[in-house]
């Protein structure tokens, strides 16, 4: 769905499915689906007491492994904290992927929702427009871009790479800073070396 329908339907308040979703107490109304991956949804909800909105990234782990890895980007979500990268606010592990009784797992990621959307919707959008960045606006957004990266170079125990970084995985918050999102493909940068 194009931005400025997502907008409009934001507006309107949340239209939801009546589908909710509790994760450690909290509950949230699901107000709209977005495929992301093969194995992962990404849900925009809403709390149901602060009326706040979310993004859930839902994790399907058809197996152990599948389980391990959604498990790792959590961590790398807690291990990271910088204002130009994604902050996990809460999740959880729901079920145990088992592939030979034929269960799944969920992983849920609670992450912040960004309405402007990711760098790559604002540079169609400007594009359409023929509304371009100034070059100091380009310059600010990637050194800021730079340090979310320094962020996951410098991490302790091991330094992390990101391994998927373009502009549809970058979100603008709402001063326009850039945020890196979409954790899932991270890796120990000693682990690529091998």
């Amino acid at each position: 769905m194009n931005s400025l329908g997502l907008n409009l339907i934001l507006r309107m308040g949340c239209i939801c499915t009546k589908e909710i979703i509790t994760i450690n107490s909290r509950k949230y109304k699901v107000c709209l689906h977005y495929v992301f991956s093969g194995f992962s949804t990404v849900l925009l909800v809403e709390d149901i007491v602060t009326h706040k909105k979310y993004a859930i990234k839902k994790i399907i782990c058809h197996g152990p492994e599948d389980q391990q890895l959604a498990t790792k980007e959590v961590e790398y979500y807690k291990l990271i904290k910088h204002p130009n990268v994604i902050e996990c606010l809460d999740s959880t592990c729901k079920g145990t992927a088992d592939p030979i009784v034929n269960t799944t797992s969920e992983i849920l990621i609670v992450l912040p929702y960004y309405h402007k959307g990711t760098l790559a919707n604002d540079l169609e959008r400007r594009a359409k427009n023929c509304d371009y960045m100034n070059p100091i606006d380009v310059l600010n957004i990637f050194l800021q871009i730079c340090e979310g990266v320094k962020a996951f170079h410098e991490a302790k125990p091991e330094p992390l790479a990101h391994r998927d970084l373009k502009t549809a995985n970058i979100v603008l918050n709402d001063v326009g800073v850039p945020v890196i999102m979409d954790l899932g493909i991270l890796n120990f940068i000693m682990d690529l070396v091998r």
